[in-house]
């Protein structure tokens, strides 16, 4: 029998939406590996679906309704042989990061909540990315706004988009009146990874090491504590 799959997270929903767009169009066969448990199994799969997500999907940088159009197809080859095309639905995963954004869904306990439990920012949700990104900005001392403009970085695996770019530069320009300076990585692996690898260099920095704290007291603090380590 197949492995049972293990619980998801709000990390792994983009990938999984995108999996199972995929199974709705293809006629895929789960196959029993031996020897492995179910969550290498999910390992494997979710690292083959970012693999095609990031080979094959483009955003749509004009935000264009292509329903009814014949749409150039891009292909990519899997392991076991057989060919994923794409047309039109190259668009749809990545259009998941242009729609409502809810704050902290992964860490809820980083939203900013009053003692009611009402969210102090309305609803906790932005709208798409570029709405992320501009909130986030709006809600700093407006003499820092065009210094954060002139440097908003994309990484990680979904920076490599084709078209994300293009759709944020037009956006934000649009929300903002004048153009955003968006950079990146040039090399996929190290786009990919350039959060990791710019905390890391943080992290070997002798002043920023007295903002640490242990995982003790982040379990009896939570994430909010980071504000009294790092007024």
């Amino acid at each position: 029998p197949s492995p049972s799959p293990q619980p998801s997270t709000a990390e792994d929903e983009p990938e999984e939406e995108f999996a199972s767009s995929i199974r709705a169009e293809y006629d895929i066969e789960d196959l029993d590996f031996p020897m492995t448990t179910a969550s290498y199994a999910k390992f494997c799969q979710l690292n083959l679906v970012e693999e095609v997500k990031e080979a094959l999907c483009r955003v749509n940088d004009a935000n264009q309704d292509f329903s009814g159009i014949e749409v150039p197809t891009v292909s990519l080859e899997l392991p076991d042989g057989n060919t994923i095309e794409l047309g039109s639905e190259k668009f749809e995963a990545p259009e998941i990061l242009f729609g409502k954004l809810p704050h902290c869904a992964s860490n809820p306990a980083m939203d900013n909540h009053s003692e009611s439990g009402e969210n102090k920012f309305g609803q906790g949700a932005s709208d798409g990315l570029s709405g992320l990104v501009a909130d986030t900005i709006s809600r700093c001392d407006p003499g820092m706004h065009r210094d954060l403009l002139s440097g908003i970085c994309l990484t990680g695996g979904s920076s490599v988009f084709q078209g994300l770019f293009e759709r944020m530069y037009t956006e934000l320009s649009f929300r903002f009146g004048k153009p955003p300076r968006v950079i990146a990585a040039s090399g996929i692996p190290e786009r990919r990874f350039c959060s990791w690898t710019g905390g890391s260099i943080l992290g070997t920095f002798s002043e920023f090491q007295k903002m640490w704290f242990s995982r003790d007291e982040y379990e009896e603090n939570g994430a909010s504590f980071v504000h009294k380590k790092c007024p």
